[in-house]
């Protein structure tokens, strides 16, 4: 056999890569890294390859330094919990020590891995540095953004009662507080039942049902629900006499003498709820609690209280205005009123009676 000595010229040196018994050798492939030489020789059908290294001035190969090192990003924004990864580049390509280290600012914000992979811990910014390992002090940042996205939303109401015509607003909770993107977009499945606009605020269109959909803005797909009934309009019973049927009910409507409030007392069975439209933007009816069996209406300031000024002013013909709906409890099959009050000029002790009331009723469906 034939002892041949391969030899190849590394930066300048010429370094005795191997000394083979094989023959005949053919190297195919040969690189290099710090003070190792590999390559690989092929007699007939199989490979063979010898580690063994030798310089021939005993010095080791000449390094070369890192110039810089490149980011896939500069700017990197990741929702808590999310993972990503950034790609450091070492320049030049040929420099002899690839290898960087990774490092976080603050891990409380966000956490790195040796592999340059980042981890979201808690909504704030942190920087990401890239430095070679090769002592040239080479290094590139990342700045990080963590965000909290929306987890939750919930709606003042579940269920929403509408007469055709009027309108009604939703109210939407976005969970959590620190969430970077709390704004919704409203949506209706039957616009010709409800719409509903960029507030919230559902307008009854026509009879039947509607699911108004409140739904975050940020990726998160959190969303809440309401079903909505819409009723036809309430029609006025244009004879007094009508309200005498066993199918309806009357609400008294007097002024208080001792306290100035105006007072309308009805027992109220369970399931059932009342509220008014009337000639005042000035009065509210309201339900004193779940276990009363009377209603009150008063003026609606911050004392909740009329005086004798008051009362004259607020029941003048002419200013109609419906009661918030939002305190309205309305239940499948029951028939539930309005009552409309057509004054006259009140004093302290008039009694609104039967020639000054008139009635609508609504039949609630589900």
């Amino acid at each position: 056999m034939n002892r041949t000595k391969i030899t190849k010229l590394v930066s300048g040196l010429l370094i005795v890569v191997s000394t083979l018994t094989l023959s005949p050798i053919e190297i195919y492939a040969a690189e290099s890294v710090p003070n190792v030489v590999r390559a690989r020789a092929t007699y007939g059908n199989n490979t063979q390859s010898d580690c063994i290294v030798e310089s021939t001035t005993g010095s080791s190969v000449d390094s070369i330094s890192v110039t810089g090192i490149s980011l896939s990003e500069n700017f990197l924004e990741i929702e808590k919990g999310e993972t990503s990864t950034l790609t450091g580049n070492v320049l030049p390509s040929t420099a002899t020590n690839q290898r960087v280290t990774w490092e976080s600012s603050d891990a409380n914000v966000a956490t790195v891995n040796s592999c340059g992979t980042i981890t979201g811990v808690a909504e704030g910014s942190a920087i990401i540095t890239c430095t070679a390992n090769d002592g040239s002090g080479k290094f590139n940042t990342c700045r990080v953004s963590v965000i909290d996205l929306v987890t939750n939303i919930t709606l003042d109401k579940l269920r929403l009662n509408v007469v055709k015509g009027n309108t009604s607003r939703l109210t939407e909770t976005v969970f959590p507080n620190t969430a970077k993107n709390k704004s919704v977009i409203w949506k209706s499945n039957n616009k010709k039942v409800a719409a509903v606009d960029s507030r919230g605020i559902v307008t009854g269109v026509a009879d039947g049902s509607a699911i108004i959909t409140c739904k975050a803005r940020d990726g998160s797909e959190k969303s809440a629900d309401c079903w909505v009934t819409v009723t036809d309009s309430p029609i006025l019973l244009d004879k007094l006499e009508l309200i005498n049927n066993n199918n309806y009910r009357v609400i008294d409507i007097y002024s208080d003498n001792e306290n100035g409030k105006i007072v309308a007392e009805d027992k109220v069975r369970d399931g059932e709820t009342y509220y008014a439209e009337t000639l005042s933007d000035k009065i509210r009816i309201y339900m004193e609690g779940p276990d009363k069996d009377y209603i009150k209406v008063f003026k609606f300031t911050s004392d909740s209280i009329l005086d004798k000024d008051a009362i004259d002013n607020s029941l003048s013909l002419g200013k109609a205005a419906m009661v918030d709906p939002d305190n309205i409890n309305l239940s499948s099959g029951i028939t539930t009123f309005i009552i409309r009050v057509y004054s006259k000029k009140p004093d302290l002790s008039m009694k609104y009676d039967d020639n000054v009331v008139s009635e609508y009723k609504i039949k609630v469906k589900k």
